[in-house]
């Protein structure tokens, strides 16, 4: 994979880049008594999620994204930090598969057509906000979000970063960026890259 690193972007030929944006601030949300899991889509598009319905979609989509194993601790820790807050919730149950490589047996979860790109990159993200219920709660009802994009185009890196110039090269002109906007500061940010 060819990857270059042009002023604090990370680049790679291509594919997904998500930043979760979760806000420093408690801001004055309220918690809800239940919460409706499902799961969702979230792929190379340029988008943005403020919604709680995506960011929790986001969240659990995610979660059942890694082995099975995997999602049963980390469910175990999401129901635990709901339910000592009195939170009733659903979450969808999906049939448990099993995949052979290289002579050895994996077992998952088939959540359909639903998925993360390159979900992998999520792991830090959701070990954070399943370690502190103070952290899942900013993210998923505080003025946090979601911002899809990819490194075909600059739709994400304009949302993110301060434009700094262009570049001349043999192959064309590219816009150059520098540090994240100081709009996000306020967030802590858990990018996914690949």
């Amino acid at each position: 994979m060819k990857r270059q690193i042009r002023k604090s972007v990370f680049e790679t030929n291509s594919s997904s880049t998500h930043a979760i944006c979760i806000t420093k601030k408690k801001d004055n949300y309220k918690l809800p008594d239940h919460i409706d899991f499902e799961f969702g889509e979230f792929g190379w598009g340029y988008d943005e999620y403020s919604d709680t319905h995506n960011k929790v979609s986001y969240l659990i989509t995610s979660i059942f994204s890694f082995s099975k194993s995997k999602t049963d601790e980390n469910l175990a820790r999401l129901k635990n930090i709901l339910d000592s807050h009195n939170i009733t919730y659903s979450i969808p149950e999906p049939k448990v598969e099993l995949d052979r490589w290289r002579g050895k047996e994996y077992y998952y979860y088939d959540i359909g057509d639903n998925y993360i790109d390159h979900v992998g990159e999520t792991q830090d993200f959701v070990d954070a906000v399943l370690s502190d219920s103070e952290k899942l709660f900013r993210y998923l009802f505080g003025n946090s979000f979601i911002i899809t994009g990819n490194d075909n185009d600059d739709s994400y890196r304009d949302r993110m970063c301060i434009y700094e110039g262009e570049e001349e090269t043999d192959y064309g002109c590219y816009p150059i960026y520098g540090d994240l906007k100081p709009e996000f500061n306020d967030y802590e940010i858990y990018e996914k890259g690949n």
